[in-house]
Parts: structure tokens; sequence; C-alpha cells
């Protein structure tokens, strides 16, 4: 197909889109008999960075919180239950994490026309629901209606689809293509995970009909058991993504348990029945307590300062005087535990990587659409927020971030606060070369990053059996990430 005929055919399609109306995002169906001539991409040039490992074993590990309830959206989110769901819900696209060239996720097959601004997908013919129900382009326009419905209160999705998307038009259940309102495909519609409508489709109202009942997932791990202190969930055997050139030879778990924290969770980690801690403040590994179980015990330390690769920034209303600014910066950059601003409201991510701001007074937590819905109404002096780095500076890739909002202050970038730090039994094997990422190295769900390390089972067994080192031992050299050659 010419590039003349894709235009008209970009043309038609849409004046036919605009011609309906009703929903929020505008559905066409239309005819696929063109969709042959296109010059589809599949990533078939890229190489796979996963290495074989043995399957098997358990894998568990402690979060700040697991939440009450399976949503991904709405209220009481994000919480480290909504985030794994998140996560097990593949986005059409990736990018692969060392060529940064766009690899096939959910879609196998995509073809983007930047003259007319619409980018063409084809669904594997393999993915499905963990339910088995098969993915189907239905899904994906649901799903950006359902996002962008006010009443469903997921005001950050609801504004990126508002902001990127014009238009979806359907052409058979594996066939569709999404008109974006940039010339380039914008990050909003190539990392779209979609929901499973026939599960949204029923008589459950939203939320609060969705909070005990999980919806099917497209990754490995189907939703399992969430109580107050823990979450669990279990391998998919016959995956369909196991067959999927850049998913398989990756999550080798065959159960995954989230341990909320606490202080009878730690004593489980040391008793041996949790594989590892995370946090992302540098200082943990040198607490008496790391330095006692990693000496008595066969427990290694894992530090990781390209982990998560992540700008974290100050955004500041323009009303905020220069003397306020750097006030509030020096305090952040000394990580002082107390600190003032008269008639001064810092808005901060309700994460772990800023627990330590509880202690200030006017400071105050809150999740990310939150943040941003904030920032884009002016009701704050100063918000804290984190973008994923790009190959430009901090303040550039913050500047990315909110790209959106209309009217904003200063932006000041912060020192490495997102700085990951692993303790963790000697049984949990990390792949030679792991890759340093948003994701850190022992994210077992992530799409890109996750499942790249495996559980040795028969090690785990011999080291529970006699877990303490012996006197003569010497604790291993804290093990660093990225290497240095």
């Amino acid at each position: 197909m010419s590039r003349a005929d894709i235009r008209a055919l970009a043309l038609t399609l849409l004046l036919l889109c605009t011609s309906k109306a009703g929903a929020d995002v505008p559905i066409e169906y239309h005819s696929g008999s063109l969709l042959h001539a296109l010059e589809w991409q599949s990533g078939a040039q890229e190489k796979s960075w996963a290495v074989r490992s043995p399957n098997g074993g358990g894998y568990s590990y402690i979060v700040p919180n697991i939440g009450g309830s399976w949503r991904r959206y709405g209220p009481g989110t994000p919480t480290a239950t909504s985030n794994a769901m998140e996560s097990l819900n593949l986005p059409l696209l990736a990018t692969h994490p060392l060529t940064g060239n766009f690899i096939p996720m959910l879609a196998d097959r995509w073809y983007s026309d930047s003259t007319s601004g619409i980018t063409y997908f084809h669904i594997d013919d393999d993915a499905s629901w963990s339910d088995g129900v098969p993915v189907t382009s239905h899904d994906i326009a649901f799903t950006l209606n359902f996002l962008s419905d006010p009443a469903h209160q997921t005001e950050f999705q609801r504004r990126q689809i508002n902001q990127d998307v014009q238009a979806v038009i359907i052409f058979d259940p594996s066939h569709f293509a999404i008109v974006h309102r940039q010339e380039h495909i914008p990050e909003s519609i190539h990392s779209l995970r979609p929901l499973p409508a026939h599960f949204f489709d029923s008589e459950r109202p939203w939320p609060s009909g969705h909070d005990l009942e999980p919806s099917p997932v497209t990754g490995p791990y189907r939703p399992d058991e969430l109580n107050y202190n823990a979450v669990s969930f279990r391998r998919i055997q016959n995956w369909w993504g196991d067959k999927q050139a850049f998913l398989k030879h990756r999550f080798h778990a065959t159960d995954i348990n989230l341990h909320r924290s606490t202080d009878d969770a730690f004593r489980a980690f040391a008793n041996g029945e949790i594989d590892s801690i995370s946090s992302d403040n540098r200082h943990v590994l040198s607490s008496p307590w790391a330095k006692h179980l990693t000496k008595q015990y066969k427990i290694k330390q894992v530090s990781c300062s390209g982990c998560p690769a992540t700008a974290s920034g100050v955004i500041f209303s323009p009303s905020v005087t220069r003397q306020q600014r750097q006030s509030l910066m020096t305090a952040l950059e000394n990580r002082t535990a107390h600190f003032i601003v008269p008639d001064f409201d810092l808005f901060y991510p309700y994460t772990q990587a800023f627990e330590w701001l509880r202690p200030w007074a006017g400071a105050y937590a809150e999740p990310s659409d939150m943040l941003l819905r904030r920032l884009n109404e002016g009701r704050y002096d100063a918000i804290i927020i984190s973008a994923e780095m790009t190959r430009d500076t901090p303040e550039a890739s913050l500047k990315r971030a909110i790209s959106g909002i209309d009217s904003f202050g200063d932006i000041a970038a912060l020192p490495d606060f997102t700085y990951h730090q692993y303790l963790v039994w000697e049984w949990v094997e990390l792949p030679e070369q792991p890759l340093v990422s948003a994701a850190g190295l022992l994210n077992p769900f992530d799409a890109v990053y996750g499942g790249l390390f495996s559980v040795n089972r028969k090690a785990r067994a011999e080291m529970l059996d006699k877990p303490e080192r012996r006197e003569s031992d010497t604790p291993p050299a804290v093990i660093n990430y990225p290497k240095k050659n």
C-alpha cells in the first residue's frame, strides 16, 4: 500500500470516527480489507534478554502496604496489590530494555502512521485472560471508555486518554486502530493495559463490587488470596506468554507472596519464611539489625544505585518565594527529621521512598493520581513527583511527565532517594547480568524487567536445615549493581 493510499484510508477512518457521538472515546467499526497491505512491524529483529533458569519454588517479600482491594484503579489505590495487578496485565507494546525499540506484548504486530496520527494493532492470536477468554479489540475500546468515564474515579487515566486519544477503530476481534492527537504514538497508547470487558460488563457495581473479586489478568500469575497482611498469586500453567519471544524463559517462581511490613513479617524473614526485604533507603544495610542478620545467617546484601531509574523532584507553585524554595530544598536534600514552613503545604507520593517525610508539619502523602489532579488544579505550594528517567536531565524528565499541566512554577530535581537495597536469602539467584531498571532487581511481575531471578529449591532446603553461618565464615561483600567493569 502506498503512502497516498494509507493517508486516504486514514482520512476515511477519521471522518467515520468523528461522525459517531455518545462514548467519551468515539468507537467506529470498519472493514479490515486493506489491513494486509500495511507495513506491519513485529520486533522480530530484536533479541531476547532472558536466560533460561530452573522453574519452581515460591518467592515472598515484604511491602509497605497491602490494601483491601484487588482493584487496579479507583479509590484507595495505589497499593502493593493494585501495583501487582497492574503489572500482571500486559501492555500492548513495550520498549526493549537494551535498544529502546518497540517489542510485542499483547499486540504481536503494529503499524504507526505519523502522517495521519493513527496506529494499527493486531492482538496476539494466543493472548487470553487468566479465565481462558481471548483478548479482543472489544477489550481495548471498553478500557478506553471505562477509564475516561468520570464516574469511575480514574482521573489520572481519564486525563491522559482525553489528552492523547481521539478515537478507536475496530476492524475485527484481533485488529484495531487508535487515532491519537500527536504525530507519534504516545506512551499512554502503546503502554495501555486493557481491562477484561466480559468481567466488567457484569452486574458488579464499581468500585465496591470489584474489591474482593479479582479480575482476570493477561500476565503469568493469577490472583489467589488477599487479606489485610498478605496477598498471593499463583503461576498459570501453560500460560500463553510462555511461547512469546520476549516473555518466555522468565517468571520462574510457582507462587508469589507479598507480606505487609510488620514486626511479625520481619521475624518471618529472619526465620527464612520470607525470601527478601527491599528498601529505597541507602542506609538500610548499615543498620545494626541488617549487619547482624548477614553476619549470623546465610543472607546476602544487594545494593542497586541505579534502581529504580527514576527522577524525583519538587514542583513549586508560582507563588512560592525564593526563600521558601531554598529552605525546603535544603531540608529535603539533608533529610531533615522535622521541618516547618508556616502556611506552606507540601504533598508527596504515598510510597516507601518518602515515608521519612511523615513527621514534617504541613507534609501530606497522597496517591499519584491525586497529586497530578492537585497539580492540574493549582492546589499546592510544592509537590514531589517521580518520573521515569529519559536520556535527558532529571528536570527534563520531570517536565515531560507533567507536559499536560498548563501552569506551574520552578522544578528542582531531588538527589538520589530512589535507591534499592536488598537483604536476600542466598537461595534466591540473580541472573549474571540483571537489568537495572525502575522495576528493581527482584520484581516478580514486570512485563520487561520482571521474573529474571530464580529460587534454588535445593539450596533453600539445605540452608533452612542449617541457616547459620559458621563462626569461621566471612559474610559476603555487598553485591553492587550496576556492576563496574
